[in-house]
């Protein structure tokens, strides 16, 4: 069995990881590929990551990705990058097949994944190329790669451990969201959509984009959410203000309610308030000091990590 190019009896190796700050309107010039998965978090500002055809003819997708945003890339997938005029800041990092293992004892990617049922599973679903916002505190787990990385980058044991924690995230948040939308490939579709424009799309948009009617889109949302569409996006919205309060304190409020097209702050704290029950300034204070346990947390899963 194969997971994203390796084998069941493939090693793997980190071949680069960073923490970079791209400037205003930067384009990656070439289009290219890897031999392995990629996973690329958007830390501040905004990018597009375009994919294109086998033989590189033609764009197929384009992937908007904003601040807690993560593109989770499949292997051998052409694509290329662009920054917006905000600039952005990028966590990535790119792992890679190998036949022989790189230090006594390192097991094969084919063990670590048949270790854990959720791996597995992700795995076993095959989802290819995907966009998921973090609410998992992923960003925790790819700071503290990355910091590994710098420090030691030969490390493969230590840096295997916090790979094994980072893509147990990875798949537990795709399944959760994978299971929400149970699968049907019109709400993924407009997901999708809702996801690429922050949430800043009209019913009668989706729709037409999705290619079925208002009311049939509106019946499946509540077949899979218990909510309408509107309803649906506020919660997104939501949710991905919270995310934003609590892992980027130096992000304005104000600039949270423009970035998720609130209009105005009141309306943000109002609507903020109602699903929340608290404010967002009482939010990012009372969740100041819990961003910081990701560590903690990832520390103590090395002695899960399978030897």
């Amino acid at each position: 069995m194969a997971y994203y190019n390796f084998r069941e009896n493939d090693y793997f190796r980190i071949n680069q990881c960073y923490d970079r700050t791209f400037v205003p309107n930067h384009q990656m010039q070439s289009i290219h590929k890897h031999d392995g998965f990629e996973i690329m978090y958007v830390m501040s500002g905004a990018i597009k990551v375009m994919l294109y055809t086998d033989d590189r003819s033609a764009q197929e997708e384009v992937y908007n990705l904003f601040a807690g945003d993560f593109i989770f890339l499949e292997s051998e997938r052409f694509h290329r990058l662009s920054v917006s005029e905000t600039g952005a800041r990028i966590i990535n990092t790119e792992v890679s097949p190998y036949a022989d293992p790189l230090y006594n004892g390192q097991r094969t990617f084919g063990r670590i994944v048949n270790y854990d049922e959720r791996l597995k599973e992700f795995f076993g679903y095959d989802p290819g190329t995907f966009r998921l916002y973090d609410s998992n505190n992923i960003l925790g787990t790819l700071f503290l790669l990355t910091q590994k990385y710098f420090a030691d980058s030969n490390n493969t044991a230590v840096l295997g451990s916090v790979l094994f924690v980072l893509l147990n995230d990875v798949a537990e948040l795709w399944l959760n969201n994978y299971r929400r939308y149970q699968g049907h490939s019109y709400v993924k579709q407009a997901i999708f959509l809702i996801e690429n424009s922050l949430g800043n799309i009209s019913l009668d948009e989706l729709s037409e984009s999705v290619g079925i009617s208002r009311n049939y889109l509106y019946k499946l949302f509540r077949e899979c959410f218990d909510l309408s569409v509107p309803e649906y996006i506020c919660e997104y919205k939501v949710k991905r203000a919270c995310h934003m309060l609590r892992q980027f304190h130096d992000i304005r409020i104000a600039d949270i309610a423009a970035e998720l097209g609130f209009g105005t702050l009141l309306r943000f704290e109002r609507t903020f308030k109602r699903v929340m029950g608290i404010t967002p300034a009482e939010y990012r204070f009372r969740n100041r000091q819990a961003s910081n346990l990701w560590i903690n947390n990832a520390m103590g899963a090395y002695k899960e990590f399978p030897q």
